[in-house]
């Protein structure tokens, strides 16, 4: 039988000790979780309001800088694919 990690029915293996169970998302108060949610969230609608508020600029940015649309729109490729590395 495996031993379960008390208050739970997660198993615990050799990796967990006692310790690590405040580790545990389940074992968070309210509070803590509601914060952890909130600032995920929060963070993520900045990153893709981001890309939102750099789109409709594309037509500015080729005209003050004399570029194409290739060389317009790089500015928004680097900054999605930094955002997904």
């Amino acid at each position: 039988m495996i031993p379960k990690i008390p208050g739970t029915n997660i198993p615990m293996f050799s990796a967990f000790h006692t310790d690590m169970v405040f580790y545990f998302f389940s074992n968070w108060s309210f509070r803590k979780r509601a914060f952890t949610t909130f600032s995920i969230s929060l963070l993520t609608f900045g990153v893709y309001i981001g890309s939102a508020i750099y789109t409709p600029a594309i037509p500015g940015i080729m005209q003050e800088f004399g570029v194409s649309l290739t060389k317009g729109t790089l500015g928004l490729t680097l900054y999605i694919l930094g955002k997904h590395l």
